[in-house]
């Protein structure tokens, strides 16, 4: 499996769900920026 996001190879060949439900191929770090991103503009939103 490569990961859609950086092209790195991964062992896992897994679909991984995201947490706005978005299945695709990510590796670990690609998949926590993306579910970090959208949570740091709102908190960066708030201020």
């Amino acid at each position: 499996m490569i990961c859609k996001t950086c092209g790195r190879e991964l062992p896992e060949d897994r679909f991984e769900m995201t947490s706005t439900g978005y299945r695709r191929h990510m590796c670990r770090q690609c998949r926590w920026a993306l579910v970090q991103k959208p949570y740091l503009e709102r908190r960066e939103s708030r201020l």
